[in-house]
């Protein structure tokens, strides 16, 4: 009889495993409870939300960053990937139901973060940029976006550290970089160390936002900030992963339980995402998903559980 009670349960527990993955629908997924942070020694208690009131997705976008905040009926977007790839990242957005972009906050000046913003400006009503005082005066795209931005009359609000942007409801973005006097790093333009950095946060749920920033700028971000304000759920990965940043006390310090890579790569190379970013977070027992392997990653939330999905 034992036998019998033996089998039957892990006739169960097959059962249960294979209507869990078939419910799921995609392979790569990881819930968790945001509630446990910033207390320590808790563990997760791992659920799907029942009612997500918060949607963040990572477009795959190639080694670019395109990102959609959806907080309640509102939609943000923090950058707008590659000008080839505008018209796309509108028609991803338009299958999603979004009609209008609510703000978008432009990371820094270069390509791969301000290139969609042409093909946004000119096909959805926008209303409101953020971005940071880092110029990049070289590039004909930035001044093609300024002119847009100012043919449209669209509000720029220009940000510095420290400071809270109040996004819907009660959903924060409290801004840790750059702040007035820039951050100079050798042999650099500026751009990238002064790249937004930004952590927000949804009732129970945080994520931090990094942009391109470098280590140095982890560590001027560490320097003014007590550890305990810097948890989050979700890191971004800086850089697209690149070795530049993502420095391991950055990583501890955050201490997120997922990381996620928007990253791509050129014909025949395979250098994002980096392998020692990757090995890294295997260390420290932290889940990483990146955009080039397993396509659009999606968070949701109901700001106390949270769920990530990977396209594929």
């Amino acid at each position: 009889m034992k036998h019998l009670f033996a089998k039957l349960f892990v006739l169960a527990a097959v059962l249960l495993g294979a209507a869990m993955l078939i419910g799921c629908g995609r392979k790569q997924i990881l819930p968790g409870d945001s509630s446990v942070f910033p207390a320590a020694g808790q563990s997760a208690v791992w659920g799907q939300p029942d009612q997500p009131e918060l949607k963040i997705i990572l477009f795959e976008a190639g080694k670019a960053d395109a990102i959609l905040l959806q907080v309640g009926d509102r939609d943000y977007l923090v950058d707008t990937g590659l000008y080839e790839n505008g018209n796309d990242l509108v028609e991803k957005l338009r299958a999603l139901g979004v009609e209008r972009i609510h703000g978008i906050f432009l990371t820094h000046p270069h390509r791969d973060h301000i290139g969609g913003m042409a093909a946004v400006l000119d096909r959805m009503p926008v209303d409101k940029v953020y971005c940071t005082d880092v110029r990049n005066d070289g590039s004909r795209l930035w001044k093609k976006v300024r002119k847009l931005l100012a043919a449209k009359e669209i509000p720029v609000e220009t940000l510095t550290a420290p400071a809270d942007v109040a996004l819907n409801a009660g959903a924060v973005c409290k801004v840790l970089w750059p702040e007035a006097e820039l951050l100079h790093v050798e042999g650099d333009a500026d751009i990238n160390p002064n790249s937004l950095v930004m952590l927000f946060s949804y009732k129970g749920f945080r994520m931090m936002f990094t942009g391109d920033a470098y280590k140095e700028t982890e560590k001027a971000i560490l320097e003014r900030y007590p550890v305990s304000t810097l948890h989050a759920n979700v890191l971004k990965a800086g850089h697209h992963s690149n070795k530049s940043s993502n420095g391991e006390e950055w990583i501890r310090a955050v201490s997120p339980e997922a990381v996620v890579i928007s990253c791509g790569n050129k014909p025949g190379d395979s250098r994002y995402p980096n392998k020692g970013l990757l090995k890294r977070l295997r260390a420290l027992g932290i889940r990483a998903f990146n955009t080039w392997e397993q396509g659009s990653i999606t968070i949701t939330s109901d700001g106390k559980h949270y769920y990530i999905t990977a396209e594929r």
